[in-house]
């Protein structure tokens, strides 16, 4: 859940955009998104939605781009660095101060970022820029020249978020990418409402049912299936937390915040890079719980991905700031509840596999008592 404390700043936000914009007229930058969003005005700013720190997340009105002929909402985002990264170079010598200076040194440099991410030698035969940015990139090139071209998709592959979620876009679990703009992207929004996100003051009441709160921790377990089994590796959540989750206008649940959703092979070359260790914690990497074995860190993770669902999102405690997602549970089913959560959250000392006979029980649980 949320504490709101270092709020963002719209003004400074609003600027940030404003400079990326005048990059773009001064061809700089090179993006589809770039027309909309600095000269047709047809992607607007609404408000910042983050808190100061590491990224740039604002709330738009998209008019015409995301939707035909409709307008909604959507989000636009970057990283701190990436825009950093650009705005604080010497603009003249920008593109020459990276290590790449022709489109086969990026396609090289962007295929080892995409390893890198995926944690193994990719097997996809197309073009990685294609894959990576747009289908029609060499009319970039073509009206704005390499070097803004090089500088604009290097610094969308720089960023885990964006080059995790657009290497996954063949699949609905993620949020759609519309366009992009130098370092920004404009994706699906999908805000984790009260439910995910309570707030913690006090003096707010409870303002959703027992049978909306079940309703979400069945699309939670749902997810977990999705992340263990939907894709030709595990995806390991690393950081997890109620607020990095999101429903979008049709209701989906959506991961908004995936940094830290880890493919299983980078997980494990993670693990397999870490310092010699003296115990188990030493091994973690945040939630995803490692092992230390005679000081070496094993290539395996300790917990998964239901056990921190339950740990986590689900369970519940007595305080306003420990309020998971299945708080306030019916007196009926209050003692099972808490037994069946305590179960999930213990780790396995055998195979460290997700438990889907307590899984299932879960659900029946939730479902019977709505």
């Amino acid at each position: 859940m949320t504490i709101t404390f270092l709020k963002c700043s719209d003004s400074l936000y609003k600027q940030r955009i404003k400079s990326a914009c005048e990059l773009y007229r001064q061809n700089k930058i090179v993006g589809k998104l770039c027309p909309a969003l600095c000269d047709e005005k047809t992607v607007q700013y609404k408000i910042c939605t983050n808190h100061l720190g590491g990224k740039i997340s604002v709330l738009v009105n998209c008019d015409g781009v995301c939707s035909p002929g409709k307008t909604i909402d959507a989000v636009l985002k970057s990283s701190l660095s990436a825009y950093l990264g650009i705005m604080e170079q010497n603009l003249p010598e920008l593109a020459d101060s990276l290590p790449i200076h022709t489109l086969e040194d990026l396609r090289t440099r962007v295929s080892e970022k995409v390893n890198r991410a995926l944690g193994t030698n990719d097997i996809y035969q197309g073009d990685v820029i294609q894959r990576v940015f747009h289908k029609d990139y060499h009319s970039y090139i073509t009206s704005f020249g390499i070097k803004a071209f090089i500088v604009s998709v290097w610094s969308l592959v720089q960023q885990e978020e964006y080059l995790i979620t657009k290497l996954f876009q063949h699949s609905s679990f993620f949020p759609k990418i519309y366009q992009s703009c130098g370092p920004f992207y404009l994706l699906e929004s999908a805000p984790p409402g009260p439910i995910l996100d309570p707030s913690v003051n006090p003096l707010i009441p409870e303002t959703s049912t027992w049978k909306e709160r079940v309703k979400v921790a069945i699309k939670l377990l749902d997810t977990v299936r999705v992340l263990d089994s939907g894709f030709n590796q595990t995806l390991h959540m690393c950081d997890i937390k109620g607020e990095n989750f999101g429903f979008n206008s049709d209701g989906e649940l959506k991961p908004i915040d995936p940094d830290d959703l880890l493919p299983d092979a980078t997980l494990l070359k993670r693990y397999e890079m870490k310092a010699p260790c003296r115990r188990d914690k030493d091994c973690d990497i945040l939630e995803c719980l490692g092992i230390c074995q005679e000081g070496v860190c094993l290539k395996q993770r300790k917990n998964n991905n239901l056990q921190g669902v339950c740990n986590m999102i689900l369970k519940w405690g007595n305080s306003k700031i420990d309020l998971g997602v299945l708080r306030y549970p019916p007196s009926s089913i209050k003692k099972p509840l808490a037994v069946i959560i305590k179960k999930c959250i213990r780790p396995s000392i055998t195979d460290f596999k997700p438990d889907r006979v307590l899984e299932n029980k879960l659900r029946q649980l939730l479902l019977s008592s709505v």
